[in-house]
């Protein structure tokens, strides 16, 4: 009988154990601050040309990172890992510092440095990175904790110069009088400008072509449309 109660008590012992170490885990985990990066409208992916960067070597990329918890008043390093899988960029492609949550916010920005290296004018490259758990901060949803940046040097027709641009300001494009754009007017993109301030553009750029006596490639007129 007396043995029966002792294993009634020592199996009772171990539960009450088991469960505290149990409590205790849980309120770790939820004293342990997270972070995790928005996605859903596809903020952590970027497309990076440095062809429409002229003059520009390297380029600093930002992504947002959440904090789940509480803000507190030291700043806190986190962890960014290369998922070596999903990058095809080499090394020397990309600059990595120590990434740092600073106090008292609970929204900070991820950076990021991509170079201009020679092989860029070839091929396209990727570069994925991952949002992994540290001494500091636990990693809140396994679906959000990737950013990815892709970059080129290639020659290519930028995406705000569409039949609107061509038709009002700047006319046909081509890789000459884009480069020209920039060495007339500084301007390398008119994307979030107002129709006032690309009217100003295109207007130096004009008067920059026919001051220099510029023609197309093959001799044809270089045409801004815009009076």
């Amino acid at each position: 009988m007396k043995n029966r109660i002792y294993a009634i008590l020592i199996s009772l012992i171990v539960c009450v154990s088991m469960y505290s170490c149990k409590q205790e885990d849980v309120s770790l985990f939820k004293s342990q601050d997270m972070l995790y990066i928005p996605n859903s409208v596809n903020e952590n992916i970027r497309f990076i040309p440095f062809y429409h960067n002229p003059g520009k070597e390297q380029i600093e990329v930002k992504f947002l990172v959440n904090l789940i918890g509480q803000e507190q008043d030291v700043d806190r390093e986190y962890k960014i890992v290369v998922v070596d899988s999903l990058t095809t960029a080499n090394k020397e492609d990309y600059e990595l510092d120590k990434f740092i949550f600073r106090k008292g916010l609970f929204e900070d920005t991820l950076t990021v440095k991509v170079n201009k290296t020679a092989h860029l004018s070839t091929k396209l490259v990727t570069l994925t990175l991952e949002l992994v758990p540290n001494e500091n901060f636990n990693v809140a949803y396994e679906s959000k904790k990737l950013v990815e940046i892709s970059f080129d040097n290639l020659v290519s027709r930028p995406e705000w110069w569409d039949s609107e641009v061509e038709e009002i300001y700047l006319g046909a494009y081509s890789q000459k009088k884009y480069e020209l754009l920039f060495i007339a007017t500084g301007v390398s993109s008119i994307e979030n400008l107002e129709p006032a301030a690309i009217r100003d553009v295109a207007l130096k750029l004009k008067v920059y072509i026919s001051k220099n006596g510029i023609t197309e490639d093959g001799g044809l007129p270089m045409i801004i449309p815009i009076y």
